[in-house]
């Protein structure tokens, strides 16, 4: 599967390396059944979204979400490890402390970082994509997104 979406990169004249490909071909192989669906299933790990689905906007999006976006940004600029088990622990800690509603924060974390409301686990998605690439696409839904 890592080399069949490797050549979807190349004809898309996207580089990646190959362990990070080999660890999203990982990701997303339920959910891939056929080859079209690897692309569909992955291309968030590749590419930013530059849009947000609009039903999964008006649900979760709230007057507050921006704050509480902004909150998870500052969580996630001193967090000391990034693997995906630490992710998940770290982060319901940090919404059980703040009293933030899980449904809300998990969805809207995914609505920002792939655009809707489809791909692998939330802390596998911001663990790969990693901590700089994560806090970007925070930050620009927060701006790009009205409330």
């Amino acid at each position: 599967m890592a080399a069949i979406l490797s050549k979807l990169l190349q004809q898309k004249e996207l580089t990646f390396d190959e362990g990070y490909i080999v660890k999203v071909a990982g990701l997303i192989k339920e959910r891939a059944v056929l080859i079209p669906d690897l692309w569909e299933q992955s291309q968030f790990f590749f590419v930013a979204p530059e849009s947000y689905d609009e039903k999964v906007k008006q649900k979760f999006w709230k007057p507050e979400t921006p704050s509480m976006l902004n909150g998870i940004v500052s969580w996630l600029e001193v967090q000391p490890e990034f693997s995906s088990e630490y992710i998940e622990d770290s982060l319901k800690t940090y919404i059980k402390e703040k009293s933030l509603p899980m449904g809300l924060v998990m969805n809207t974390l995914r609505l920002v970082l792939v655009g809707g409301s489809y791909g692998p686990g939330v802390a596998d998605i911001i663990s790969t994509l990693g901590k700089n690439e994560v806090i970007e696409r925070i930050k620009k839904a927060v701006n790009k997104i009205p409330v």
